[in-house]
Formats: structure tokens, sequence, C-alpha cells
């Protein structure tokens, strides 16, 4: 797959947020915890505050993500800095998650891409 120099640019400037797994209440009712939610909902809102349009066929991703602000290519490493926190895969998932097509805080419809099963090359570094 290659690498077009055009695309769309989306920030969010706050540290990235790890997915966090479903929580179940006491009478078997499961949520999405607050936190990831909120995450999700920021990468979306940018998206449409930026207005940049849903893609409805495969897509590439590239990301980067830093303490404030993943290809799967795997080769060995000598000294990395110190892990800063959150798995890349949860991290990933959450801003998938939230720049898939869902509702808004103005309750309209936006969002990237339909359904994040869409995305199939992903590069991303942690730093």
């Amino acid at each position: 797959m290659s690498h077009p120099e055009e695309g769309y640019f989306v920030h969010v400037d706050e540290r990235p947020v790890p997915k966090e797994r479903p929580r179940v209440t006491k009478n078997g009712h499961a949520f999405t915890p607050k936190k990831t939610l909120d995450y999700e909902r920021k990468w979306r809102d940018a998206w449409e505050a930026a207005e940049h349009p849903t893609f409805d066929q495969p897509v590439g991703i590239e990301i980067i993500l830093s303490r404030t602000s993943a290809t799967a290519r795997v080769y060995e490493l000598g000294e990395c800095s110190k892990n800063w926190g959150g798995d890349i895969d949860n991290i990933l998932k959450c801003v998938l998650d939230g720049l898939q097509e869902g509702k808004t805080t103005s309750g309209g419809k936006t969002g990237a891409f339909v359904n994040d099963s869409q995305v199939r090359q992903v590069d991303i570094i942690k730093l």
C-alpha cells in the first residue's frame, strides 16, 4: 500500500488515552468508562471541526503519539526511551473508535470513516 502525501489531518492536544475495558454494573449492564468516551469524542469533534469528509472505502492511517498529544513492523531495538504508559493497541483502538462515524455533541453525525473495519493500514509511533 502506498503513503500518499495528501490527506486530512486532525489533532487532539491532550495526552493519549488508552481504551479502557468495559465495566459491568451489579445488575450485569456493561458500559464504557467516561474517560474513554470523552477521549473518543475529542477525536470525533476535532474531525467535525475540521470539516473533513467521511470515507466509505478502505483507508490507511498514520498516527504519532507523544506524552502530550505503530506500524506492524517488528525489529530488534537497542535502548529505548522509558515507557510513559498506555498500551499502544489500546490507545489506537480509542483513536479509531473516536474517528469512526458517530453522533456529535450537536446531535448530528460525523467521522473520518463509517466503520473502523475499513482501516487496512496503520502506521503508529509511540515516542
